[in-house]
């Protein structure tokens, strides 16, 4: 073996442990969020009932979409200018997130307040005209923490991350603890609690963001520029990805009765904790792949998806057993629940492999890539939604959505395998050599 390919062997190891060591801290902080969202989900449900659960569900959906929608992909673009190119610096980046990031937040509820004065009916309906408004409120909260984060991943400080990303949902669950312990079920209560969560950690990131930049101090036109340039393009795939991901919510809420989406939004919300697995792995792979040779990419990419799946695969089992005894004991309203978590988790399984690989994408600088998979399996999804759902209720929802998911991992492993060195078979099946170097990884992440 030559020098050069021990040195790139040595480094592909390197990048491997630290990924392991970043994607075993931001796993331990995304079970600390599965917990806290399972509870949330658990509490609202018996506070609330099927219809505030659908209620609460309704204002999350709202605000997680618009933060979709206005993010516009600047956390992305910041770890790849500062990995990739390394030019600006952590002032510089600042900056170019905190008042862009509050200001794209804005957009949403501006929006609304334009288009309400429109007679466009869907907008004047009882659901979205009292939803909507509170959850577009609290945008700019989202996009301002879901942005800095991304401050913390391209610096590597993977704990202010980890509080970051863990804060909104944390807090949310010990005010409901609290609310559970007093035995206060007003809907107004529940509602004030989620809106207190998701503003708290908001201004505090902007009170230390302020302290790192200056507060009032302007972001610089060159990285709002570099930003812009970059996030546009990631920001496609992310939204068509999104959309994707909840067509069978929107079709629900549109087709089937208020409370059909609070034990549909149930099940899509337990069945989606495992995908914490490998959006634990897709944040830290990016600032990695933006760093990283092509081949050392191709190897570290091929390594966390495999090792992705079979962990989400393990874990589904584990959850279909579980959900199959404790919904029905704990939540009767909602034992048409369970059936509908079978449906669905092997679509959440193959999911994980578009996960991992969109992550790699962007680190590439390659992220309109990632929006061709995205569109094919959202028009799927939303065409056999408006079948299926009128016709088989929620168990047609999941089932097309279980389909789309499996449309969309499969585009993906053709696409990436056409212009990489890697196999199909890589990315999906578990090798003999993984397992020792899972092993490796074990022992190196015990000894620190």
């Amino acid at each position: 073996m030559s020098l050069t390919t021990t040195e790139t062997v040595s480094e592909v190891e390197r990048k491997s442990r630290s990924i392991f060591r970043e994607s075993s801290s931001v796993f331990a902080a995304q079970v600390l969020m599965l917990l806290a969202g399972l509870l949330n989900n658990f509490i609202i449900a018996k506070l609330g009932g099927p219809d505030g659960k659908g209620f609460i569900y309704t204002l999350q959906l709202f605000s997680s979409a618009a933060l979709i929608f206005a993010n516009f992909g600047i956390g992305p673009a910041a770890v790849y200018h500062f990995r990739r190119e390394e030019r600006f610096s952590v002032e510089e980046i600042t900056a170019g997130l905190l008042w862009p990031s509050l200001l794209l937040g804005c957009i949403p509820l501006a929006l609304l307040a334009v288009l309400r004065q429109t007679s466009i009916a869907f907008l004047h309906t009882g659901v979205w005209d009292s939803a909507a408004p509170l959850a577009f409120a609290v945008v700019p909260a989202f996009t301002l923490v879901w942005n800095l984060s991304y401050l913390y991943l391209a610096k590597g400080a993977i704990g202010g991350y980890n509080v970051l990303r863990a804060s909104q949902q944390s807090l949310f669950a010990v005010l409901l603890l609290g609310l559970l312990l007093v035995h206060i079920t007003r809907f107004r209560t529940l509602v004030s609690a989620w809106v207190i969560s998701v503003w708290t950690p908001a201004l505090l990131a902007m009170i230390v963001a302020g302290s790192t930049s200056g507060i009032w101090k302007l972001p610089s036109r060159r990285f709002v520029r570099r930003a812009f340039a970059f996030g546009w393009r990631s920001h496609l795939g992310a939204v068509v990805q999104y959309l994707q991901h909840r067509a069978d919510v929107v079709l629900v809420l549109y087709f089937l009765p208020l409370r059909d989406l609070g034990i549909y939004s149930l099940a899509v919300a337990l069945a989606e904790l495992l995908l914490y697995v490998p959006l634990s792995v897709s944040q830290v792979l990016l600032p990695h792949i933006a760093s990283s040779e092509e081949a050392d990419a191709d190897r570290i990419t091929s390594a966390f998806c495999r090792a992705s799946v079979f962990t989400t695969a393990l874990l589904s089992l584990l959850l279909a057993l579980l959900a199959t005894g404790v919904v029905p004991w704990l939540l009767p309203a909602f034992r048409q629940a369970v059936p509908v978590i079978w449906i669905l988790l092997p679509g959440v399984v193959v999911a994980s492999i578009f996960k991992v690989l969109s992550s790699d994408l962007n680190g590439r600088g390659m992220p309109l890539k990632t929006l061709f998979p995205a569109a094919a399996a959202l028009v799927f999804s939303v065409a056999g939604c408006c079948y299926a759902i009128p016709r088989f209720g929620m168990i047609g929802a999941a089932t097309v959505t279980s389909l789309a998911y499996l449309l969309n991992a499969s585009l993906y492993i053709y696409s990436y395998s056409r212009w990489s060195s890697v196999t199909a078979r890589s990315l999906v099946l578990l090798q003999a050599r993984d397992l020792d170097g899972y092993r490796k990884l074990l022992l190196s992440w015990r000894r620190g």
